[in-house]
């Protein structure tokens, strides 16, 4: 006859059986959407960097026209919680002055006098890699900040602060958008699956007698 008896302390197990059960919600769940964000945020920089030509890091005021803001500052995403199983990233979609895309000097020249052909006009990469001329445009300073402007039709008319599309406009695309989130997804996975690895082993340590 074979007899297989308990030898195990059932106690500590159920408690910590019990205790997955709150860590899942409260704390394993939050913790791995809020490392799956931190992907995503990384990629959707290196995604935005493809398309626009700025840093990564940087301010988001962009110094007054003289330094170029980066794109982590022009990205936004909220937090997960143990009341909150979410996350969700949000890019600006105010516009990014020109002035950060201007190519070789940034700074006010005195055009009078100067024939249209004679005038320096603005170099501008705003998509890595590429370059143009960009006309009937001009650089001024005003109150201290340099920007690039240009006139409303007659010359008499006011002038007007010129800009690029922002951020969201550039990363607002179905595929870069599905891109993102399977990623976002498969890292959130691969975190469950890391803090359940965790957990078993644990749990066999206690089978075992540990």
């Amino acid at each position: 006859m074979i007899t297989i008896k308990n030898k195990v302390n059932f106690k500590p197990i159920d408690r910590m059986l019990s205790k997955l059960g709150t860590d899942i919600s409260t704390k394993m769940i939050p913790r791995a959407l809020n490392r799956s964000m931190v992907t995503v945020r990384k990629e959707a920089s290196i995604e935005a960097r493809k398309h626009v030509n700025l840093p990564a890091t940087g301010t988001s005021k962009g110094g007054k026209g003289s330094v170029r803001p980066g794109i982590s500052p022009l990205l936004s995403n909220d937090t997960a919680t143990s009341s909150k199983m979410s996350v969700s990233l949000w890019a600006k979609t105010k516009g990014i002055s020109l002035i950060h895309f201007v190519a070789g000097l940034k700074a006010q020249e005195d055009q009078k006098g100067k024939s249209i052909k004679a005038r320096r006009k603005l170099m501008v990469s705003v998509t890595p890699g590429t370059k143009f001329h960009f006309s009937k445009s001009f650089i001024l300073v005003v109150n201290g900040a340099v920007q690039v402007f240009a006139r409303q039709g007659a010359r008499s008319k006011p002038t007007y602060k010129r800009a690029v599309k922002g951020l969201f406009a550039f990363l607002d695309k179905p595929e870069i958008r599905q891109r993102l989130q399977d990623i976002g997804i498969k890292r959130f996975n691969e975190t469950i699956q890391q803090d359940v690895r965790y957990f078993v082993a644990r749990l066999n340590k206690k089978l075992d007698g540990g």
